[in-house]
């Protein structure tokens, strides 16, 4: 709707952050006497806003130290010069008198409190401990472990096997006997089945069934069920623990309790996660074993391989790598990449015959060794690069930025990923405008066989990445 000329200017919102600022005006005004009774701020306050504004300003006026007969002369004078239509004059009244009973210095202390206080431990009052072990120098209490391996690998079937020493209070290899008694544990499985999978599993292991329990999801007022989110719902995994006994949680795999919305590569964010799940492992005493899956590329180390971001190992006090036996196929291998508690403790073998698990002992058996390509041909820096690339745009378009540093923490060079961007094709497209763009890249711009394969296969599973704006033309990219 247009104005005419003459017409009067619709009345403006005031942003309730200036209220202070404005208090603070009128109070110097009067005080040097300038103000005499004319608008101070020529602003509109619409319907809606007037309270909480006006109730503000008072808080300013008594905070300055002004008495309830001033405080509502000046409230009376804003009221009829700011606000539209005014508050009556008997509202603004009572707004001064609520005002005056508190005390100038307590309103100060009110509005000038920090969000919150800092948390400080002395060391000296920290009683010192011994890590405690649910498996000797591999699995720690009150503490994440993470299990890394390839789908089919065995990494369940390892986790249940320890579950089942855990229910039944029997020695895990290289324990004695009596050292432990049966506990509880509880699991959160995405990918098996109850009924066909878990339990004839651990039946077929002598687990104690009965010391089991599975968390499935969270059910609100209306008896709805949902799929449960560590971020958001970690609330539930406390009760079930509160219940006590509990010496062992299994998060199975531990990516699909994270979220739709968090990104798995971004350290900050994985942290605010990772970082209460161990304080509350810590918390209740129990091991928390993590299930993750690896990346599809070759990478230098084995400590690098899980997907996602490098917080993923560094919250955890130790991390295993679960493969296929490179000298026999019918065992697997569970390797200690990286242990803060103890020394890296010898790999483990077991073995999976018939839908029957087993232990086999200690091998030497390195991780590195484990990831070996099949007939030890090995991938060039290049080629790990480029698989690296596809494995972190599966997903979508990511920032260039982010790129960089997670190839950083995967021990690839930055020139090598230079090379690997400019053999796939990859073209960095720029987001946004000013301060706020960025670039980012995308597997749709990128060309090749194994980018093809790659956008194939997400077109297949209805996940194809979408395209995040047009092809910049400003010749300035990352490279």
């Amino acid at each position: 709707m247009t104005r005419s000329k003459g017409d009067p200017a619709p009345p403006r919102m005031m942003d309730i952050s200036l209220v202070q600022k404005f208090g603070e005006e009128m109070v110097r005004r009067m005080t040097n006497r300038v103000h005499e009774g004319t608008a101070v701020v020529p602003l509109a306050i619409s319907e809606g806003a007037r309270n909480i504004t006006v109730m503000s300003l008072a808080g300013t006026l008594r905070r300055r130290g002004l008495e309830e007969q001033t405080i509502q002369g000046m409230l009376s004078a804003f009221n009829n010069s700011s606000c539209n239509p005014p508050l009556p004059e008997g509202e603004i009244a009572q707004i001064a008198k609520s005002a005056a009973k508190y005390s100038p210095t307590a309103i100060l202390e009110a509005t000038m409190s920090p969000p919150g206080t800092p948390v400080v431990v002395h060391l000296e009052d920290v009683k010192r401990e011994n890590v405690s072990w649910l498996w000797l120098g591999r699995v720690a209490r009150g503490k994440l472990t993470m299990i890394d391996g390839n789908p089919g690998d065995g990494k369940t079937w390892l986790c249940l096997g320890i579950g089942s020493a855990v229910t039944t209070a029997t020695p895990l290899p290289g324990e004695a006997p009596g050292g432990r008694k049966p506990e509880k544990m509880l699991l959160l499985t995405a990918e098996d089945g109850l009924a066909d999978t878990i339990r004839p599993r651990m039946e077929d292991m002598g687990a104690d069934v009965s010391r089991v329990r599975v968390l499935t999801g969270i059910r609100n007022g209306k008896g709805e069920e949902r799929h449960i989110s560590i971020e958001k719902d970690l609330f539930a995994v406390e009760a079930v623990l509160k219940e006590g006994g509990y010496a062992l949680l299994i998060v199975d795999p531990l990516n699909a309790y994270l979220g739709t919305a968090l990104d798995t590569h971004r350290d900050a964010a994985l942290r605010a996660v990772l970082t209460p799940l161990a304080r509350l492992a810590e918390r209740y005493h129990v091991a928390i074993l993590c299930i993750r899956h690896l990346t599809k590329s070759a990478r230098d180390k084995a400590i690098f391989r899980g997907q996602g971001s490098i917080a993923y190992t560094a919250a955890a006090r130790t991390a295993h790598i679960v493969g296929v036996h490179p000298g026999n196929p019918c065992q697997r291998i569970m390797a200690c990449v990286k242990n803060n508690l103890a020394p890296l403790p010898r790999s483990m073998a077991f073995q999976i015959i018939d839908g029957r698990f087993a232990w086999v002992g200690e091998v030497d058996v390195t991780a590195d060794a484990l990831l070996e390509p099949a007939g030890g041909k090995s991938e060039t820096a290049v080629d790990e690069a480029e698989n690296f690339l596809l494995d972190v745009l599966a997903e979508g378009a990511r920032p260039a930025i982010d790129i960089e540093k997670d190839a950083r923490d995967a021990g690839v060079a930055p020139r090598t990923l230079k090379r690997a961007k400019e053999r796939l094709g990859i073209k960095p497209q720029r987001q946004g405008f000013g301060k706020d763009g960025r670039w980012v890249w995308s597997i749709e711009s990128a060309r090749g066989a194994k980018a093809d394969v790659r956008k194939t296969v997400a077109s297949f599973g209805g996940d194809s990445p979408q395209k995040d704006g047009e092809e910049a033309t400003n010749p300035k990219m990352p490279f």
